[in-house]
């Protein structure tokens, strides 16, 4: 017996799946961004409470 062939999707479905994956797409760079930008402070952040003697410049903060 050969496997059955999945339904194909129609135009609608087709479109909402690209809308979908672009929404996705977006959503993951916004919060890579997001990420990206604050895990220096909570590194530091994280270091200072470890390392109360060591040196941190003030222009970090």
């Amino acid at each position: 017996m050969l496997p059955k062939e999945p339904p194909k999707k129609t135009k609608k479905e087709t479109l909402e799946a690209k809308r979908e994956k672009k929404a996705a797409k977006t959503l993951a760079i916004i919060t890579g961004a997001f990420v990206v930008c604050w895990l220096p402070f909570f590194v530091t952040a994280l270091l200072m409470s470890i390392c109360p003697g060591c040196y941190f410049s003030d222009l970090m903060f």
